[in-house]
């Protein structure tokens, strides 16, 4: 299973686990969330690089993610978050038995 925990107020993101809905490399509910995190991946680190962030974090590795930033005052990431989030929780609505999504 997969369990995302999100915290919106430190934009803070946390991914654990794999579907196992296939076999691996086939596993399109693996997929979806893969590219939710890749896509919210890709907008930190275009906010960095712009110089928008204060602090962030982006760790990627297999069945374990960490997306996080700082944002400074002029700019708010939590529309792009919630809109990734959402994905999430359809995902989470859809494949009860493969994903968990939770607000905290």
């Amino acid at each position: 299973m997969i369990q995302i925990l999100y915290r919106p107020e430190q934009y803070h993101i946390q991914i654990l686990g794999h579907a196992q809905s296939a076999p691996y490399g086939h596993d399109l509910i693996c997929a979806s969330v893969s590219i939710l995190t890749y896509t919210l991946a890709a907008f930190i680190q275009k906010l960095q690089a712009s110089g928008h962030l204060a602090d962030y974090t982006v760790s990627l590795q297999n069945g374990h993610a960490i997306l996080a930033c700082t944002p400074f005052t002029t700019i708010s990431a939590a529309p792009v978050f919630d809109t990734i989030c959402m994905g999430f929780q359809i995902l989470a609505e859809n494949f009860p038995e493969n994903v968990m999504f939770r607000r905290e």
